[in-house]
């Protein structure tokens, strides 16, 4: 089953958020990588990279030569974030 574009996009967000956070997560590395692969040979995407503006996370992306933009409230990007912070003991095996 193929991902779509927005789904890709605000999985590969909340995992990322994971991996600058924790950045000796593996796990969380390669699932970012992943995303990220399927973002390239799936949507063509390229340039890929985002910042926190307003209140929301804004994600900037390049598909087909166009530069893209879509936008993300922290409580639907932050949830692995969050579920990591919340609940260190459950996730220590993969850092």
């Amino acid at each position: 089953m193929k991902l779509s574009l927005q789904d890709a996009l605000s999985n590969w967000l909340s995992i990322y958020l994971v991996v600058e956070i924790h950045p000796t997560d593996e796990a969380a590395q390669e699932t970012a990588d992943w995303f990220q692969t399927v973002l390239s040979e799936d949507h063509q995407v390229t340039k890929l990279s985002y910042e926190i503006r307003d209140g929301l996370y804004h994600v900037f992306y390049t598909q087909n030569g166009e530069q893209q933009t879509k936008s993300y409230p922290p409580e639907y990007v932050e949830v692995i974030l969050n579920q990591i912070e919340e609940h260190p003991e459950q996730f220590k095996q993969y850092q």
